[in-house]
């Protein structure tokens, strides 16, 4: 009866403490629910291709996502939300395979990924949309040159105010848009946008 308690508890305590494992590995870990789901699967597991900004082409994104799903049958397409900053998130912290996003990553966020990976993530640049520069219906105005542009959204100047009316400011739409007008200016928002 003894031998039968002792075993009993060790088995109890046993699987407490594989299931405190498990759960350190999920939270701190960097081991995504998907990702351990696959894990335990073993080869019964369905692969998975997870794309993260659909926020920003829901056309393109949901399009890419259908076409995936029919071309690859056995492979499960999951599509995550978000703009520029959530999908760098989801990247960095290995939610997401795939991100689309308004700008390329900074310096500082490709180190992230050498740190979180071991490796860098490729980049390959596709246009998601575009900036339209509008003035006031009635109003004359000569063609603006990026060296106007960058004078007036640096500095401020007569005819434009220094200001960008962007969608979500973690849509990334700013950031792209400066780095456009001077790619080698220094970010003003860290890399955010």
């Amino acid at each position: 009866m003894m031998a039968s308690r002792r075993r009993k508890w060790l088995l109890i305590r046993l699987t407490v403490y594989v299931a405190a494992i498990a759960m350190l590995l999920v939270v701190r870990g960097g081991v995504g629910w998907q990702r351990l789901r696959d894990i335990l699967g073993g080869q019964d597991a369905v692969p998975s291709l997870v794309v993260a900004g659909r926020d920003l082409a829901p056309g393109l994104v949901d399009v890419l996502a259908d076409g995936y799903r029919s071309d690859y049958p056995d492979l499960a397409v999951i599509v995550l939300g978000g703009g520029t900053n959530q999908a760098l998130e989801d990247l960095i912290n290995r939610r997401a395979d795939v991100a689309f996003m308004y700008r390329m990553p900074t310096e500082d966020e490709r180190q992230l990924f050498r740190d979180a990976d071991g490796d860098t993530a490729t980049v390959l640049p596709v246009a998601l949309g575009g900036i339209v520069l509008l003035a006031p219906a009635g109003v004359e105005s000569p063609a603006t040159t990026r060296g106007e542009l960058i004078a007036r959204f640096s500095r401020g100047g007569p005819g434009i105010p220094p200001a960008l009316y962007a969608p979500d400011p973690n849509d990334g739409l700013w950031a792209a848009f400066r780095r456009a007008l001077d790619p080698d200016a220094p970010a003003a928002d860290g890399g955010a946008g």
